[in-house]
């Protein structure tokens, strides 16, 4: 599964050929939550739900200010649901876990496998960063792996987005200096019989000072996006990997942005088609909105602006950003969601190459201001099933935070996927593809073709674009 993870670049910051706005006067549905999840251990100023990650029925929430190796030492905690209901299953901390290190700012998770990013951790240096992955077996999970920068530096970041799929992991480092101050890096790792190595480090072919290239990032299969919010209005930046090689393929900026935009503050792929938000312009008050772009023969192009049938200036449209198939997510963390400020996400849907706004989601409990509660801090899609963060929330105490799970009505389309039925047994891991692929908007034909097709199947290590 993709999984990308909006992290530093949304906080309150190929050109296009051509373009659809997508929205419309005509108010979505409103959908509520299903289930409201909270830590089982929930204390004043945790931040649980400031990101947030799903893969089927697995979810993974991070709490990056939990105190349990010490202030703001952070954590994260696994979700698993059961005959339609989520319950806590593990809260994982770093083996070596401490003070300041906000383990859970960034998380991932693919299958059985998470990634969670600790930026600020002074492994090599002060705020060099790291970041920890962790498995699954029999239930249980442990810590496999702790990722550094070969080259780490203080104030480096690395950890402040994370991604994976398969075999491999993308980790933003947006304070990175290699092209001048703060301009950023983001870098792969690829596991190998249990074992991670780094594969390479990615940086802008036109990288600039304060440009945060990997304040973002989103993997899929052999390709990258990585956000970068200072670059002019923002970009977000496409690299694929060839027979191990990583290259940039293209740098993907909006038909409609101004100087001084955060554009790439947020970014998704999955496939050929990628999101990246842009959830504030400075000087206009603007709502925000995301892009979608997609990949024809090598070469992106600008499909769709997205903005929300409702939305108004300062809402910070494009805050977080999924991504599957025909369905992409969109979340506005200052929304007048019930109640001022207490935020929103939306959903949008392909038929051909149109996109139109098909769901807002709101959470049922929603507060004026929440102390600017952030609903849709984060976000993540997994089929029919959504994931949105809200870490500011207060519940028993100040700023515990919550996560949010939606799920939404079937389609038609969906009910053509009902002979691909997930399988994580290896053997049958092409069917599991099949799945997949269908339920995020190919028909079932096409999904097994997809699959077929690939030299090994998505996610591992070892594909070639």
């Amino acid at each position: 599964m993709n999984v990308r993870t909006m992290a530093i670049s949304c906080v309150p910051k190929v050109i296009a050929l051509c373009l659809w706005w997508a929205g419309s006067d005509a108010a979505a549905p409103v959908i509520n939550e299903v289930q409201r999840l909270l830590a089982s251990d929930p204390a004043s100023g945790d931040s649980f739900g400031v990101s947030v990650a799903v893969d089927g029925d697995m979810a993974i929430v991070g709490a990056w200010r939990d105190d349990a190796n010490g202030h703001d030492s952070g954590a994260a905690y696994v979700f698993v649901r059961n005959g339609g209901v989520w319950s806590q299953q593990a809260k994982l901390t770093p083996n070596d876990g401490a003070s300041g290190d906000t383990f859970g700012f960034a998380v991932a998770i693919d299958r059985e496998t998470a990634v969670i990013g600790a930026h600020q951790a002074n492994d090599n240096a002060p705020h060099s960063g790291s970041a920890y992955v962790f498995t699954r077996i029999n239930g249980t999970w442990t810590q496999e792996a702790k990722l550094r920068a070969s080259d780490a530096e203080p104030g480096d970041l690395f950890g402040g987005a994370v991604a994976i799929n398969g075999d491999t992991a993308l980790i933003g480092t947006p304070g990175d200096d290699d092209n001048g101050s703060n301009s950023g890096s983001a870098y792969v790792f690829s596991r190998r019989h249990g074992a991670w190595t780094q594969e390479a480090k990615l940086v802008a072919s036109d990288g600039g000072v304060i440009d945060f290239f990997g304040g973002s990032v989103a993997v899929s299969r052999n390709t990258a996006v990585i956000g970068s919010i200072g670059a002019g209005a923002g970009a977000a930046y496409v690299f694929t990997r060839v027979r191990g090689a990583w290259t940039q393929q293209a740098k993907l900026t909006a038909s409609d942005t101004l100087l001084g935009d955060d554009l790439g503050c947020s970014v998704a792929i999955d496939g050929d088609t990628a999101i990246v938000g842009l959830s504030r312009s400075p000087f206009f008050g603007l709502p925000g909105a995301a892009y979608v772009f997609t990949r024809n023969n090598g070469i992106w192009t600008q499909q769709a602006k997205l903005v929300g049938s409702d939305t108004q200036p300062d809402d910070y449209f494009g805050t977080s950003v999924a991504v599957r198939g025909r369905t992409a997510l969109v979340a506005a963390s200052q929304k007048f969601g019930n109640a001022y400020q207490s935020g929103a996400a939306y959903v949008f849907t392909r038929k051909g190459a149109v996109w139109s706004e098909s769901a807002k989601l709101i959470a049922s409990d929603g507060q004026p201001f929440d102390d600017l509660g952030d609903f849709g801090r984060s976000v993540d899609l997994s089929g029919r099933t959504i994931f949105a963060g809200a870490n500011l929330v207060d519940d028993t105490s100040r700023d515990q935070g919550a996560a949010y799970v939606f799920v939404l009505p079937a389609d038609d389309d969906d009910h053509a996927c009902h002979g691909a039925q997930r399988d994580n047994d290896p053997e049958h891991r092409a069917t599991h593809c099949e799945h997949d692929r269908c339920s995020q908007g190919l028909d079932l034909a096409n999904a097994t073709r997809f699959c077929r097709d690939s030299s090994t199947l998505p996610g591992d290590a070892s594909d070639h674009e």
